[in-house]
């Protein structure tokens, strides 16, 4: 089970806290989620903050990965999603 969680909003930015396991039994509501927040962020910068995170299997990176856009960035995740997201070539999108 996963939650994505809004911490904070301004005029420019959002950040939403992940929480959980990710694994192939929830990709299909972990992969709607972030297309509903990456659509709706309008012209704000997402942040994903991934300290509470327990496990997200290679299948979820790659559902993570394919929502990047340019304006989408990431912090406090495990070593090896970002491993995953580096290897992909998205290091710019890494704020830590």
């Amino acid at each position: 089970m996963f939650k994505i969680i809004k911490i904070f909003e301004n005029s420019s930015t959002l950040i939403y806290k992940l929480e959980g396991e990710i694994n192939d039994n929830n990709l299909s509501s972990w992969a709607e989620e972030l297309e509903k927040i990456v659509n709706n962020s309008n012209d704000h910068h997402v942040i994903f903050e991934g300290c509470e995170i327990s496990y997200m299997n290679p299948n979820s990176v790659k559902i993570l990965i394919k929502r990047l856009k340019n304006k989408v960035f990431f912090m406090n995740l495990p070593n090896y999603i970002k491993n995953m997201i580096v290897h992909a070539g998205y290091k710019a999108h890494l704020l830590d």
